[in-house]
């Protein structure tokens, strides 16, 4: 920026009035202009830092979120598996109660 300035100030100097003012308002105009386009390009940058940033934020969060769901599925795999045993050895209590049961019955019946 400040190269620019010195480049413009030599530029002006040896010249008539009316034509430094003509180099200044252009020199003014080109100044902008690379103000503008060093602005522009700079928040480019910090946008497409921030979405870099922001797909990063997504991407680990959708892993974390993959991660979570496996962890229910085998949570949720095991507590079935657990029922599923507790189910089974229940109807086999039930079994054994109810045999137990017919064959006090049919002791009763014998004896009688």
């Amino acid at each position: 920026m400040t190269v620019l300035f010195l480049a413009i100030r030599n530029s002006c100097q040896d010249i008539r009035t009316d034509e430094l003012v003509e180099r200044g308002k252009t020199s003014a105009w080109m100044l902008q202009s690379f103000m503008l386009v060093h602005i522009f390009t700079s928040a480019h940058h910090q946008c497409t830092g921030a979405v870099s940033a922001l797909s990063a934020a997504d991407f680990r969060l959708q892993i974390e979120a993959q991660f979570q769901l496996f962890r229910l599925q085998i949570e949720a795999q095991f507590q079935l598996f657990r029922l599923q045993i507790e189910a089974q050895f229940q109807l086999f209590r039930l079994q054994i109660e109810a045999q137990f049961q017919l064959f006090r019955l049919q002791i009763k019946d014998g004896r009688e």
